[in-house]
């Protein structure tokens, strides 16, 4: 979607003619001109009424505000008439030198109307900024300028896709240094997707992009939510001005809600709190002050923004129900040669159905180099790949699982860096189950170990050294698996079992570890997944302490070294293995 065939036409900048502080500052302003000190007692008494009286009034631009005045000073002082655009002049420049917001508008329910506005019953239409802005009078009186750049055909969000998401980064790239914070006004239905989009887009941010809109439209509506959830997000997106504290990320603010927005979801069609994050906490709430839950914000960077635009949109989005082990159409979908990623909505913790065949459809497919990244269906919990043994079964054949990421930002993520790193497979499983932007509670670190080994009943084999992947706080680590993958295990008959004992440097006194697994003995298979064979998952969360990465103040990066030795006993048992690796899942929190 970079090659720009889908082109998005957007207005010219529009720059706040700051009308409501032109009114304020021009009255004083003018007072100060000669031609104003020199009139007469009467006459500048009744100057001053005409003042009085244009600060009552309420004027949609520089220009209606030029004509009044003009014709009101015109009746009683001719001569003065012609000061008012000088003076109008000098007042503005002193505000241009304030830096404001800017509002990029796509539209949506908050800008809508009725087509017909004498038939209220007629069609919603989107109506452009002019007319939003008019119907939001408490935008300025806010004290600083908003600007604002709008599609030139505002969209209903149902029609909002990757090259409006391009078309919203760029207008924020270049305009990055020229206001504090940038607002976008959205409609509702795809607001979560473009809020997880532009969280990945904008690496390294320190300036506040804040997104909203309404369930009730602003601009013929009395009672409607759009004028607060505006007026929330501008003050949020100039915090400085009002002493709140700074949040430099990508969030939604709607409904007196502030959530992150790579974690938001739309949990509401109708209510005024639509959206919500359940699977993080709230960032702020805005009520009758906006409060800011600090330890939930991430910290500004001083690395200089990088925006990251690239996207391909080759994928799809899959969602498990009963009988989609047998569906054609889920094959035919996996043998689409175009297509190169899936966000796979799982059961519960990660859990789809495991007949070998269903399973091997998703197995080719990442053989082909495709990426499966499963998240769950349900709004609040993640997923734990390797928890039961289905989801292990999943581990086996290539996918990944992605903890607690909302599936409209496992998509968005997943387009992102399939755009930033064509060909890599291997990079872009990686950085899904990373923490980028705080959209996940948990990252993983990959300690690969020596590929293919073998042992049998009495043998010690030492798994070559590799150097740790891990960090130094204990406290993060949340959970350690080592695996053994495509493993298989046999011994002499279906009753007896073969005891797997791993010696690991470190270790406490109570002896090495030992694990029982004999889900593959005999070569029976209990799951009825194949021949493949499975992982040897053993848990070893309980020694974590060895597993972290030791401080250092060395300005080398460090290369901390793990080896582990591993031994079978049990009449005539045999291990094999393709590959071991230290799985090391830590908290982004």
């Amino acid at each position: 979607m970079s090659d720009g065939k889908y082109k998005v036409e957007v207005t010219e900048l529009e720059k706040d003619d700051r009308i409501t502080a032109l009114q304020a500052g021009f009255a004083e302003s003018l007072r100060r001109e000669s031609a104003f000190t020199k009139l007469k007692e009467q006459a500048m008494k009744d100057v001053i009424a005409i003042l009085q009286q244009l600060e009552t009034m309420r004027f949609n631009d520089r220009s209606a505000f030029v004509t009044v005045a003009s014709a009101l000073l015109k009746s009683v002082e001719p001569e003065l008439a012609r000061y008012i655009k000088i003076v109008l002049d000098n007042v503005q420049e002193g505000l241009e030198l304030q830096k404001g917001v800017l509002v990029i508008y796509t539209g949506g329910t908050i800008g809508s109307a009725p087509k017909d506005m004498a038939d209220p019953e007629s069609p919603q239409v989107v109506k452009p900024w002019r007319e939003l802005k008019n119907a939001s009078p408490k935008l300025s009186a806010l004290g600083f300028p908003v600007d604002a750049i709008s599609f030139q055909h505002p969209l209903d969000s149902c029609n909002v896709g990757p090259q409006h998401w391009q078309t919203i980064a760029g207008i924020i790239r270049d305009h990055y240094d020229d206001y504090t914070g940038f607002v976008i006004l959205h409609g509702t239905d795809s607001m979560a997707y473009t809020a997880s989009a532009l969280a990945f887009t904008f690496q390294d941010l320190s300036k506040p992009i804040i997104i909203t809109g309404a369930q009730i439209a602003g601009i013929v509506n009395a009672r409607n939510d759009a004028h607060q959830n505006m007026i929330t997000a501008v003050m949020l997106a100039n915090p400085n001005m009002f002493n709140i504290h700074l949040i430099p990320e990508v969030v939604i603010a709607f409904g007196g809600r502030i959530t992150r927005g790579c974690r938001t979801k739309k949990m509401d069609v109708t209510s005024f709190l639509g959206f919500d994050s359940p699977n993080y906490p709230a960032i702020g709430h805005s009520g009758d002050v906006i409060q800011i839950d600090t330890k939930h914000v991430r910290l500004p960077s001083d690395a200089g923004l990088n925006v990251l635009e690239k996207m391909d949109t080759n994928v799809i989005m899959l969602q498990a129900f009963p009988g989609m082990q047998h569906s054609q159409v889920t094959k035919n979908v996996l043998l689409d040669p175009n297509l190169k990623g899936v966000v796979l909505q799982a059961y519960g913790a990660g859990n789809i159905p495991t007949q070998s065949e269903f399973l091997d459809q998703f197995a080719q497919f990442i053989g082909r180099g495709g990426i499966v990244v499963v998240t769950t269906m349900v709004p609040a919990g993640r997923v734990e790949m390797g928890l039961y043994e289905t989801s292990q079964v999943l581990l086996d054949r290539g996918l990944i699982g992605a903890f607690d990421i909302t599936p409209e930002a496992a998509l968005c993520k997943l387009m992102i860096l399939l755009g930033e790193y064509p060909d890599q497979p291997d990079e872009i499983k990686r950085l899904m189950q990373q923490s980028m932007v705080g959209e996940q509670s948990l990252s993983l670190e990959t300690t690969a170990f020596a590929s293919v080994g073998q042992l049998s009943d009495g043998e010690t084999v030492e798994i070559k050294s590799a150097t740790l992947r891990s960090i130094e706080s204990e406290e993060r680590i949340h959970r350690v698996i080592l695996r053994f993958v495509d493993a298989a295990l046999k011994t002499a008959g279906e009753d007896q079992k073969a005891v797997v004992s791993l010696i690991i440097p470190g270790l406490p006194g109570d002896g090495p570890t030992k694990v029982e697994f004999n889900r593959l003995a005999s070569g029976k298979d209990a799951l009825g997944i194949g021949s493949s064979g499975e992982s040897l998952a053993i848990d070893l969360t309980k020694y974590k302490q060895l597993f972290r990465s030791k401080a250092s103040n060395s300005k080398l990066p460090s290369k901390q070294s793990m080896q582990i030795q591993v031994s079978i006993t049990g009449d005539k048992s045999k291990l094999s293995w393709g590959r071991v690796e230290l799985n090391i899942y830590i908290s982004d929190e």
